[in-house]
């Protein structure tokens, strides 16, 4: 019976996401069967999270479950809709070799779930995600509002997005329990949804584009990050989607794809913290090339879904008395000056972190070769770096003593965020308008 629930479970937020693709694309682009499944499973996950958040504020239990699952269901109707009139997926033609290289990514992908299934999640995978998806199956369905006002030395950053606790809560919902067993069968659909977008065939015809899907495997940090239960692998997931369409809009324009970028720089902020930093990056990047070439309403239309969500997640918490975990200090000029000496430090620790070869393998020599062609490749550049040097530079407010330990313990999972974009980058080092 868990069996059948777990895939009623899943087919849900598989049919909510492929509604939400099917109106944002409206026949404007054609994607491949693995894209759109990866892009149905990333927004079907989104859209029945939000889904709970906001009608849990004022529905609990059964009726929460049934009115949820009623949107994925109207939401998978408009999908068989549209697909049907409007969406004509690419037809696949394999050759030998891409047919190697499509069993060499089901057999990474079945070790995966094996290293899943095998492990227990990390620390913060346990007791500040899923925690909380425990905590709102015990609540109905929906977060309790004294929560956000709890106490973070006994739960743990009540100020956080909730998208990977709704979504893990959303199993137990439908199991009837809670049941670590079956998320980890959850987890690594990220993984499975990233080589989805990662296989997508902008520019034609392209070998190339297997490459980043099979070396995703070999970077160590991905196989532990996909796994652990936390929500730094998902991030990086949505990132990489965001930024691709990004991409591909800048210069191709077609206003689908500017839809799943802003849609996809919304759900940041949504997914972990540091997504708003994310968003921010990817909006402050789309807006200047879009400025200089005077598309205002294109600059708008990217920016308005996210800048609308951060100000209404920020209102929540807000309204709801949120507490704050003491982390950082005040950001402010005070102690800046005051921290200033920490720039070096941070500088060399960061640094050492990124050359680790047992973490990163050979993962940032990619972008390194870009820069012999800075004119052409700095949008996705701007998107690798930027959060990079951001990430870096938030720890002159770290609060730890000594702050080192901040960077030790945090610094490779925020870099996570950014890895499958580098790695998506691979196969337009040669195509240069794949990144312009």
């Amino acid at each position: 019976m868990d069996y059948l629930l777990f895939a009623i479970a899943l087919l849900l937020i598989i049919s909510a996401g492929a509604g939400a693709t099917a109106l944002l694309l409206r026949g404007a682009y054609s994607p491949g069967a693995g894209e759109f499944l990866g892009l149905s499973f990333l927004l079907g996950t989104a859209v029945t999270s939000t889904g709970e958040f906001v009608l849990g504020l004022t529905l609990k239990g059964v009726v929460l479950k049934v009115a949820v699952s009623a949107i994925c269901v109207l939401l998978g109707l408009i999908a068989v809709t549209r697909l049907r009139q409007s969406i004509e997926f690419r037809k696949e033609h394999y050759t030998r070799l891409e047919w190697l290289c499509l069993a060499i990514l089901l057999i990474q992908s079945l070790i995966v779930f094996w290293v899943s299934l095998r492990l227990s999640f990390a620390y913060d995978g346990l007791f500040l995600w899923e925690a909380k998806a425990r905590l709102i199956f015990q609540a109905g369905g929906a977060m309790p509002s004294a929560f956000f006002r709890a106490d973070p030395a006994y739960l743990p950053h009540p100020n956080y997005p909730l998208l990977l606790p709704f979504t893990e809560s959303w199993f137990y919902v439908f199991l009837g329990r809670p049941h670590q067993g079956w998320l980890k069968l959850v987890l690594p659909l990220f993984y499975i949804s990233a080589i989805g977008l990662m296989l997508r065939k902008p520019q034609g015809r392209n070998n190339r584009v297997y490459l980043p899907a099979i070396l995703m495997f070999f970077v160590p940090v991905m196989m532990i990050r996909s796994t652990s239960g936390e929500a730094d692998f998902p991030l990086a997931v949505f990132y990489l989607a965001c930024g691709i369409y990004l991409l591909e809009f800048l210069t191709t324009q077609n206003y689908a794809l500017l839809r799943l970028a802003a849609t996809f720089a919304a759900i940041l902020p949504w997914v972990k913290r540091e997504g708003a930093i994310l968003t921010i990056v990817v909006l402050f990047t789309g807006v200047i090339v879009l400025a200089r070439e005077r598309r205002w309403r294109d600059a708008l239309l990217l920016c308005a879904p996210g800048v609308a969500w951060l100000l209404i997640w920020r209102l929540f918490l807000i309204v709801t008395g949120a507490r704050v975990h003491p982390e950082y200090f005040p950001i402010s000029f005070a102690t800046i000056s005051t921290n200033i000496y920490r720039v070096p430090v941070i500088a060399v620790e960061t640094s050492k972190d990124l050359l680790k070869w047992e973490k990163w393998s050979l993962l940032w020599l990619v972008p390194l070769r870009a820069f012999c062609s800075l004119n052409s490749y700095w949008p996705w550049l701007a998107l690798i770096a930027a959060p990079i040097i951001l990430y870096a530079g938030i720890y002159v407010f770290s609060a730890w003593d000594p702050f080192t330990g901040h960077i030790d313990s945090s610094y490779s999972r925020l870099l996570t965020h950014v890895a499958l974009l580098t790695l998506a980058g691979i196969p337009g080092l040669k195509q240069k308008s794949t990144l312009r």
